[in-house]
C-alpha cells in the first residue's frame, strides 16, 4: 500500500477577487519540515476551476520582499 505525504498548512488566507476569481496567500510545512510561502490564484474559466500556484521558499523571500515592495511603490506613483 503506497501512501502519501503531504505539506501541512500553517496559516491561510483566501482573498476575493470578483466573483470568478480568488487568491490564497498560504504558509505551508514541507514533507522535510521546510516552511515556504505558497501563492495562488484560482479562477473560474469555461465552467471549470483553474489554479495556478507558486512556492517561495525561506531562503528566497528576502529577494522577493524587497521585489514586491519595490513593485508596490510603482504602483503607488503618480
Amino acid at each position: 500500500m503506497e501512501t502519501t505525504t503531504q505539506a501541512q498548512t500553517l496559516y491561510s488566507r483566501r482573498i476575493p477577487a470578483g466573483m470568478n476569481r480568488n487568491y490564497f496567500i498560504d504558509v505551508r510545512l514541507s514533507e522535510k519540515g521546510n516552511k515556504y510561502l505558497a501563492i495562488s490564484e484560482s479562477r473560474l474559466s469555461d465552467g471549470t476551476w483553474k489554479s495556478n500556484r507558486i512556492n517561495v521558499f525561506t531562503d528566497h523571500l528576502g529577494e522577493w520582499h524587497s521585489s514586491i515592495q519595490e513593485a508596490l511603490e510603482q504602483l503607488q506613483e503618480q
